[in-house]
Formats: C-alpha cells, structure tokens, sequence
C-alpha cells in the first residue's frame, strides 16, 4: 500500500520528467530546423554565386563586344608642344626683304595662275599666256594656244606641266608647247588629276580612268554619272575611289576591281606617298564627335592600324611621314606617325580659349601650311610654315587680312593669290633662298 506522501513526490516527479522530455524535442526540433535553414542557406548562396557569375560572364561579354567593336584603336601618350603660335610673334610681310619676298599686284599680270622669276611674271589667262617684265610692265611675248590651268603641276628645267581642257608641258622661255593630250568633246576632259611616277588618275565627263605615262596604255576603272564627282585617289600601283561610303581599290594596269570596304559615316581617303597603303577618315556610329583614322592595306583593304581622333575638328592633312589633325579641346594640331602608332609632336595654335583659328591647312608632302587668325580679327592673318616630319618651324609670316582665293608651291615657289576688299587680286610669292632665281 503506497501512502500518500509516497504518492505525492512520485506524481511530482512524473511532471519533471515529462517536463525535461518536451525541453528536448524543442531543443532537437530546432536543431533540426536549423540544420534545414543552413541547407537552405547554402542553396541560395550557391543560386546567387551562380547569378553572380552569370552576370560576370554576361559583363566580361558586353566588354569583350565593346572591345572587339573599338578594334585597334588607340589612345597614345600625348606628344610634345614643339611650337605656340600663342608665345610667338610673326614677322611682317612688309618687313621681309625683296630678296626672299615679292608682292605683284599690278592688274595686267594677275592670270588664273602665275610663275615668277627673273624679274619677269608669266601669267595664265583664259586661254592665253603672257610673259612680262615686271620693272617696265613691257609684254615679252604672249600665245593664245595654252591652255587656262587648273593646276600648275610641275616646274622642271624651264618646262611647265599644267592642266586644264587639255594637258600641256609649256616651254616657259617662249611658250612652245612641248607636250599636248587632247581630250574628245564626247569624254570631255580629264578634271581631278593625280600623277606618280608611272600613272596619271583622272575623272572625264562619265568616268574615272587611269593611264601609265610610260606606255601610253589607259583603262576605265568606273563609270559615273555624266558631270558626277567622285572622290579618287592614285598609289603607286593601285587606284581607290568612294562612292555612297563604299571605298573600292583597283589593279592600274588591268583595272580589275581588287577590294570593297562600306563604312556607315561620311569618308575621306588619303595615299600614302610611294606605297599602296591608304589612310581613311571616317565617322564611327558610336562617336558623337571627331572621327577615326585607319591605315588599309590597297590590295585588301584589311586594317593595319587605327587611330581614335574623337576630339577632332576640321580636315585631316597627310604629308609623306605624318599624319595631322586639330584637337578642338587643346586647339592644338596633332602629329601622328605614318604607321598610325604614336604622337610625334604638337604645334599649339588656339589654345584652350581657342584665341586663334585656322582658316586653311595645305601640304606638299614635305611642308604643312596653316592660315591662322585671331578670333575677331578682321585685318591681319598668318602664314605658319612647318616641317611636317620634325615639327620644326620654317616661317611665321603676318599678312594684311584678304581673301584667299589660291595657294600652290611650284618649284619651291610659295604662291599665295588674295583678293582684297575692293575686289582686286594681287600675288604674293615666297622663297627661302632667292625669290627672283631663274624659272626657265
């Protein structure tokens, strides 16, 4: 028989027990939990290392694609300031002797173009000639069977290659015509012409030929439009031409068409002196501004080297070593090497503030010849002279401020022809040795 004490501590006992037994299924219960909720864990930051380097591969892509669409370009170290035109102050035209500077502004020997030595002016107008001594204003000779030029090729040994409705070489001593290509009125005659030692590329009323000097042998390497203006342009070998942002190259001897290259912006070609490379200016999509500058194979035209030029402004000058543009930022030109690969140096015209400005850049493949002015100036402009492989300055020569209507170098002969405010042309002619040696 159990008393009732006995009876007592055993229910108190049985209460403690089943009280310790719920305490641990809680406890294994949320030891189980736990063990579940660190598993979940785990898969999700297993699901989220996976999205992370998911999203990685996704941007190592999108770069790779922004890198294989940039292609070689390059952004190089920034050249040396050789030269500022804003620490610098030209020198007069007027304060430069007879020797090396002559101005000819008398109305009779201003022609369509001149060549001047000697003291004696020939001057080509319409479709004569004149020759005359610039002292006495006296007539030496004159000829009505040359030819108005466009362009004043050569000078060589007294013998002058011009080109105009035909193709003459004018002996300069009495105007003999030595040479003469005659053109059909059904071609029309030959406009835009480019020469090499071999060829001579020209464009005729419905179509772009190319003709070896040595044989004599020509072929037609496009047709056009009749009176369309194609850009074109002649290597040592190969012929080029751009229509509708396509570039398309061409054998010279047999006028097979070799290579075809479309680009989406507006195109500007450029040879490269004594190769069959071809430089190209073009506009990008993906730039808001400037352009990009490539070196192409002729043959192929496969991409050799390319240059980003975004901050550019303005035309590209090549010469025979470099090749040059203006950074509308710095208001600097910059010089880049041949092979596109480096900053040679930069000549400071503007500046930040942008102080001056350029009015026209020239080359004759040797020289690069920048007209600059003041903003705001509207009675002084500057000639800048330059070597275009060195940087190195030539001259620096401030003019009266006139209208520019032409500029040729001819023999080493700067010409520059301007029109003034009353509406008369005059010469300016420049020589770094002697102005009045001979041109026969």
């Amino acid at each position: 028989m159990i008393r009732k004490s006995n009876l007592l501590l055993l229910t108190l006992l049985l209460i403690v027990l089943a009280a310790c037994g719920s305490e641990s299924d809680a406890q294994n219960a949320e030891n189980e939990s736990n063990e579940n909720n660190e598993v979940v864990d785990d898969d999700v930051s297993e699901d989220i290392d996976t999205e992370n380097e998911m999203g990685n591969e996704g941007e190592n892509e999108v770069s790779e694609d922004l890198d294989e669409e940039q292609g070689d370009e390059a952004e190089f170290p920034q050249g040396e300031v050789v030269y500022s035109v804003l620490e610098e102050e030209p020198t007069l035209a007027e304060e430069i002797d007879e020797d090396h500077l002559i101005r000819i502004d008398q109305e009779d020997f201003i022609g369509d173009k001149i060549i001047y030595g000697d003291g004696e002016v020939v001057a080509f107008k319409l479709n004569r000639s004149y020759r005359y001594d610039v002292e006495t204003e006296k007539e030496i000779w004159r000829t009505n069977h040359t030819s108005s030029p466009d362009e004043l090729v050569s000078l060589d040994d007294g013998e002058v290659l011009l080109t105009g409705f035909d193709i003459q070489k004018v002996r300069l001593s009495d105007a003999k015509i030595i040479e003469k290509i005659d053109f059909t009125d059904e071609e029309g005659y030959e406009d835009y012409i480019q020469y090499n030692d071999t060829y001579r590329l020209g464009s005729l009323m419905e179509v772009i030929r190319v003709t070896n000097e040595e044989t004599g042998e020509a072929v037609d390497l496009l047709e056009t439009e009749k009176g369309e203006y194609v850009p074109s342009v002649l290597m040592e070998t190969l012929s080029a031409t751009e229509q509708d942002n396509t570039i398309t190259t061409y054998d010279n001897e047999t006028g097979d068409v070799l290579a075809e290259k479309e680009y989406t912006g507006e195109v500007v070609m450029f040879g490269r002196n004594g190769t069959d490379d071809l430089y190209v200016s073009h506009e990008p999509e993906r730039y808001e501004y400037g352009y990009a500058l490539e070196l192409l194979d002729g043959e192929t035209l496969d991409v050799k080297s390319e240059f980003s030029a975004e901050m550019a402004n303005g035309e590209v000058i090549v010469t025979d070593t470099s090749v040059f543009y203006y950074h509308v930022n710095d208001g600097q030109l910059v010089a880049i090497d041949g092979e596109l690969t480096e900053e040679r140096f930069r000549i400071e015209i503007g500046g930040e503030n942008l102080e001056q400005e350029i009015n026209e850049l020239y080359t004759d493949g040797q020289s690069v010849y920048a007209f600059i002015k003041e903003s705001g100036d509207i009675e002084n402009q500057s000639l800048l002279q330059f070597d275009g492989e060195t940087g190195e300055i030539i001259q620096y020569i401030q003019f009266p401020y006139f209208f520019l209507r032409d500029f040729y170098v001819l023999d080493e002969k700067i010409y520059i022809k301007f029109e003034n405010q009353d509406g008369e042309e005059l010469y300016y002619v420049l020589d770094l040795d002697d102005v009045h040696r001979t041109m026969d």
